[in-house]
C-alpha cells in the first residue's frame, strides 16, 4: 500500500485552549499556526525545519514550536513518522497572554 506523503492527523481532542492528537505520515509542508506546539516523536527519524534551521530528531525526543513560526517535518527513514502533539493557545497558560507576542519576548522581561 502506498503511503500518503503528507503528514495527516488522527481525531483531536480540543478543550479549553488545548488540542491533543497524533500526526502520522512522511512530510508536512511549511506551515505556521497560532498555537504553541509541544510534540513527542513516538516513531521514526525526523528532520524538523524551523525557519532556515533543521534539526534531526529520533524517536523518544520532544520539541517545542513557537506560535506563528514557519516549520515543516520530513521523515529521514523509510517508514512513517508518528508525532504525539499538544497544541496550546497562549491564553491556556494565563488569560493575560491572549494578545502576547512571541515567547522569547515574554521570557525577556
Amino acid at each position: 500500500m502506498k503511503m500518503d506523503p503528507i503528514l495527516r492527523s488522527q481525531p483531536s481532542v480540543a478543550k479549553d485552549g488545548i488540542a491533543v492528537y497524533t500526526a502520522v505520515g512522511n512530510i508536512s509542508l511549511p506551515h505556521r499556526h497560532q498555537w504553541l506546539e509541544l510534540a513527542y516523536l513516538k516513531q521514526g527519524t525526523l528532520l524538523h525545519t524551523i525557519g532556515d534551521v533543521s534539526y534531526k530528531l529520533q524517536a523518544g525526543e520532544f520539541f517545542i514550536v513557537e506560535y506563528d513560526q514557519i516549520h515543516s517535518y520530513a521523515s529521514m527513514g523509510e517508514g512513517e513518522i508518528r508525532l504525539r502533539k499538544s497544541m496550546f493557545l497562549p491564553a491556556f497558560f494565563a488569560p493575560r497572554l491572549t494578545d502576547a507576542g512571541p515567547l522569547k519576548e515574554t521570557y525577556a522581561h
